[in-house]
């Protein structure tokens, strides 16, 4: 090469720079070359550990499954799949032939479901039972990209016959409960339940009678029979209810002496109001017969004192005080 011709180069190049310029530039060629098939190398190897724990996620799964194409209807089934429906592979290659292990009235259903899932990519979850055997399956269908469907089969016979009992139970107990309540709806004494902080959870109809009101309303809109006085005593640990308290309450067009009683039963309180109202007439007739015979005996000039069960003076009148010229306060003492 013609070294005049370096001479009109802004920089002096020289053969030997130049090609130490080209060894550098493919040396550092060579090097991201080298750094980049390292990087893809590590990333496929992340990748492939990553497939293979997914394959292993898979394979313990007690699931199976169905890779559908729906471009030319074909499944790609997994062994687990043929286990949980109890099949083998010789029985099972097409869509029909999946359908017919399942129990007949829940084909129809189930054939919508995977028309659906694809030609609009719906997603769907169903549990069918086998055509013949007692087992529950769990179906799954869920979109993979424009053609391709994967179908998720599970067998969750346990779980359904625990779903079926508890719901029986809940059926029996709900039962009790409205037994329950028609007999507490024909007992005529006010009955309720509170919560902790006080709302009303229940009323029979003798309650909803007194307050003029329907059993819904009640709960509803928290009405209560009596005053704020009748129970503001705090619950304690060790009591566990709370001394009866007495209230007039009108109702009926009359005025009646309630007597309430409530207890704490598992963090609720439940109440009951007894009608004292004839008790109380009773004793005030008692008291009335009793100051009438005060008043006869007080008009009597005998002396006269009587004595309770105790031996203690329970009433004398004024001959008697002034037979002995005793003082009124001393024998009231």
């Amino acid at each position: 090469m013609d070294e005049s011709l370096y001479t009109y180069l802004p920089i002096s190049i020289t053969p030997r720079f130049f090609i130490l310029t080209i060894a550098c530039l493919l040396a550092f060629f060579f090097f991201w070359k080298s750094y980049l098939l390292k990087q893809t190398r590590k990333k496929l190897a992340s990748l492939s550990q990553d497939y293979k724990n997914l394959e292993t996620i898979l394979m313990a799964s007690e699931s199976g499954w169905i890779i559908w194409d729906t471009f030319d209807n074909t499944l790609d089934i997994h062994q687990a799949a043929f286990e949980v429906l109890q099949t083998s592979e010789s029985e099972v290659s097409a869509l029909d032939d999946l359908f017919n292990l399942f129990d007949p009235g829940d084909v129809t259903s189930l054939e919508k479901k995977f028309a659906n899932l694809r030609d609009w990519s719906d997603p769907f979850d169903m549990t069918v039972s086998l055509a013949d055997l007692p087992e529950y399956i769990e179906i799954c269908g869920r979109n993979i990209d424009s053609y391709q469907r994967v179908i998720w089969f599970k067998n969750v016979t346990q779980q359904a016959q625990e779903m079926n009992f508890q719901a029986s139970e809940i059926t029996d107990l709900l039962e009790e409960r409205n037994k329950l309540h028609t007999i507490l709806n024909t007992i005529n004494i006010p009955i309720w339940s509170r919560n902790s902080s006080g709302r009303m959870t229940y009323c029979n109809s003798a309650y909803a009678n007194i307050v003029e009101s329907t059993q819904e309303n009640v709960i509803t809109n928290n009405q209560s029979m009596w005053s704020e006085q009748v129970f503001d005593t705090t619950y304690s640990s060790e009591k566990n209810f709370l001394v009866p308290k007495n209230e007039h309450v009108i109702f009926n067009g009359e005025r009646h002496l309630l007597e309430f009683t409530e207890n704490s039963v598992h963090g609720n309180l439940v109440g009951f109001a007894q009608n004292m109202t004839q008790i109380e007439r009773k004793q005030t007739e008692l008291e009335q017969h009793i100051q009438a015979y005060h008043e006869v005996l007080e008009g009597v000039s005998v002396g006269i004192t009587i004595y309770g069960p105790d031996k203690k003076l329970q009433f004398h009148n004024h001959a008697y005080t002034r037979l002995f010229d005793l003082d009124d306060s001393w024998l009231l003492s």
